[in-house]
């Protein structure tokens, strides 16, 4: 037997009479008096429980680009519930939706379908219901303010599958992250899905709507009482994978898995192979392992007892050495002459031998004056003609060179974790460092920063980070509230008001308060969100106007569980100017005084673990003399009495290392941090170990000519 849907509770004062051909409203009765924000102020229509009007010439132009699913254009005497007004924001409205479903033709059609039926329909009094009206000032008119609208869920659902799959490569998310408040695309429905588009608190909807969905073969309330001839909207819904006309193509694969080709699946893994119950390999394996070992075994007996049989006195012929054996010793002979030659001399004039030492050393370690350290990534790990090189060059001159980043990573391991207990989203885990003293603590720290002007060395001019940060809305002339900084107090605009705010929020038959906790899970889990659904009325959108992402401002949390992060991050993006723009220099300023006023506030909050980083490196001078402590520290067990000695070897390790670095920076080529580490460990294995090999071995030359002689004399 076919079930019976059960009408919902209405009013049915507003749209008593339910058939075809009859408007619930028509035309415009001026802007909602329960809507105070919205991003585009739209105004709700009039209630008219009447016949549907004959369009102008003009509206049913305009429909047929707008609405053309609602076939106008083919009716003999086409009627509708619309004014011109009504139908020129409806495609304001379809304009900015289809901003972001622009990718998959087939899904922002039936999008523009749901909302062309709801204003225009001819048939409108058949699926919506007016439930509450308001009088408008010096006339006789009500404006609806809210509404229910009646769907067979079969259209619902393939409307909401068609644009399930949809990409937003802005975000890197997905359509629906956008579209579904709360629960984004992960958690999203076709309930879900409609439920927002009415909700009047998502900063777009001018008016309340309630979305019924009828299941399919479930028949209509009948009689004579409220709801009598009510037919749930049914009409054709797009497939993603369709196109919705001749110069249409259908979505992509990316955005649609009906667009994707059919793949042949690979064949499975064959059979593996066995010998009886075992692996096959593993038993070739042993066999083979067995058969080489008796192979070997026998051949050494055999060779063993033909030795014992064939052992004679002949002494076996002599070879004489080849060609390079012979220049070989003749190399070495040479290089030991010589070498002789050379320590001989160094050992019988060492006054003479150590001041020249000293002055090329000293003459070379002049040259750190000039001494250039290359901290740049960039050219410490690409080569000036390599393919990534040149890429990079071509990017950097026609989009110019990417951001610059300088972030601050902030834990807060002294303090306890809570949990509250929200009147929306039930009860909540807060991590230590979501608290309201380190949100303050951050945005003082975002405060001193925007406020900081910052001298320039060299020029008369003090920069602040509205000259060298990145403001996508703005980048003529940006305010600091235009510089895109990412942090979780941008969920609050950086505004101290906000983060304070408490307001009574109702729930049912329950009433409660909602505070800056309530605005932060809603905003973390639907960052592109106009204005929240608690009684805040907040933006979750940033200062500048761009959304913060959780995973941009948040860390440490494990799958969606956003407020358990165990760290908040605040990221600046900066213009990164060329080397030779006097802005690079701005730049530069701007995050060495970034470091210094993020040292000052890590040493004042003791209670806080604060992590940061820049892009300019701060390094040590010139005269840095890593290898100093390298060469000391490695051979304390071999200095024993011989204190000269290993003074000696660090000074010959420190002097090389001076000379070495000098001597490059004479020839003008740069050096980096990593050279000054690796310098030292090549010269200690070159030098240092080699002083400690040859006196040791001269020691035990000495011990044994002296137990030579001993037995020489005593023997």
């Amino acid at each position: 037997m076919e079930g019976v849907w059960v009408l919902p509770q209405v009013s049915p004062s507003w749209t008593p009479t339910h058939s075809a051909g009859v408007c619930a409203f028509y035309g415009e009765c001026g802007y909602n008096p329960e809507v105070n924000v919205s991003l585009v102020r739209s105004k709700v229509p009039c209630v008219s429980n009447t016949a549907a009007r004959e369009p102008s010439a003009a509206l049913l132009n305009l429909l047929s680009s707008v609405c053309p699913d609602l076939a106008l254009g083919t009716a003999a005497a086409p009627r509708v519930c619309c004014s011109l007004a009504q139908v020129l924001a409806l495609q304001l409205s379809v304009a900015l939706s289809g901003a972001v479903l622009a990718r998959c033709p087939s899904c922002a059609r039936n999008f523009a379908n749901i909302h062309c039926h709801n204003i225009c329909s001819p048939d409108q009094s058949l699926f919506i219901n007016v439930t509450r009206a308001v009088p408008v000032p010096g006339t006789n008119l009500f404006a609806v303010v809210e509404y229910q609208s009646f769907y067979r869920q079969e259209f619902a659902e393939a409307s909401f599958a068609s644009c399930q799959g949809v990409r937003l490569p802005a975000t890197g998310g997905f359509a629906l992250d956008t579209m579904c408040g709360l629960y984004g695309a992960r958690l999203c429905t076709a309930q879900r899905w409609l439920d927002f588009q009415g909700d009047k608190s998502n900063g777009l909807a001018p008016l309340q709507i309630h979305f019924h969905l009828v299941p399919n073969g479930t028949g209509t309330g009948t009689g004579t009482g409220t709801g009598a001839g009510l037919e749930p909207l049914y009409v054709r819904a797009w497939s993603c994978g369709e196109a919705v006309s001749a110069q249409e193509q259908a979505c992509s694969c990316q955005d649609c898995a009906e667009s994707c080709p059919t793949i042949t699946p690979p064949p499975g893994p064959k059979p593996p192979f066995r010998i009886g119950a075992a692996d096959g390999a593993l038993v070739l394996c042993v066999l083979l392992f067995g058969l080489l070992t008796l192979l070997f075994l026998l051949t050494r007996i055999c060779h063993h007892r033909g030795s014992k049989q064939g052992l004679t006195l002949h002494p076996a012929p002599v070879t004489p050495p080849g060609c390079s054996v012979r220049w070989g010793d003749a190399v070495h002979r040479a290089l030991v002459r010589v070498f002789r030659c050379w320590g001989v001399f160094v050992a019988a004039h060492p006054l003479p031998v150590l001041l020249v030492a000293v002055a090329l050393v000293g003459g070379l370690s002049a040259g750190f004056r000039s001494l250039r350290l290359t901290t740049d990534p960039v050219e410490l790990w690409s080569a000036p003609g390599s393919r990534a090189r040149q890429e990079k060059a071509f990017y950097d001159q026609h989009f110019g060179p990417f951001l610059r980043t300088n972030q601050v990573i902030v834990t807060a391991p002294r303090h306890n974790r809570s949990r509250y207990h929200s009147v929306l989203f039930g009860a909540q885990n807060f991590s230590a460092v979501l608290s309201m003293e380190v949100l303050q603590a951050l945005l003082q720290l975002q405060e001193s920063l925007a406020a900081a002007a910052v001298p320039v060395p060299g020029t008369n001019r003090t920069v602040r980070l509205e000259d060298v940060c990145y403001a996508p809305l703005n980048p003529s002339n940006p305010a600091p509230a235009d510089c895109c900084v990412n942090s979780v107090t941008q969920y609050f605009q950086n505004n101290r008001t906000r983060l304070a705010m408490v307001a009574t929020q109702p729930h049912g038959t329950d009433t409660g308060t909602v505070d800056w906790r309530d605005h932060l899970i809603y905003c973390v889990n639907s960052p592109l969100s106009f204005k929240d659904i608690t009684a805040l009325e907040l933006s979750c959108t940033a200062e500048y106007g761009g959304p913060v992402f959780p995973y941009i401002a948040l860390g440490g949390y494990t799958g969606s569980e956003y407020t358990e992060a165990e760290a908040l991050i605040i990221t600046y993006s900066l213009n990164n100017f060329g080397r030779r723009d006097p802005r690079h220099m701005w730049v530069l300023s701007w995050e060495s005084h970034f470091l210094q006023l993020v040292q000052d506030f890590q040493r004042r909050h003791h209670n806080l673990s604060v992590a940061f980083m820049a892009e300019v490196r701060p390094h040590s001078g010139p005269g840095s003399t890593h290898g100093s402590p390298t060469g000391a520290e490695r051979h304390p067990p071999q200095v024993e009495s011989k204190v000269t000695l290993a003074l000696g070897g660090v000074a010959v390790v420190v002097g090389a290392v001076f000379a070495a670095m000098g001597l490059l920076a004479l020839l003008g080529l740069p050096s980096s941090l990593i050279i000054l580490e690796v310098v030292p460990f090549l010269i200690l294995a070159v030098g240092a170990d080699n002083i400690f090999i040859f006196v040791q071995e001269y020691q035990w030359g000495c011990a044994l000519w002296g137990d030579l002689n001993g037995a020489v004399l005593y023997g």
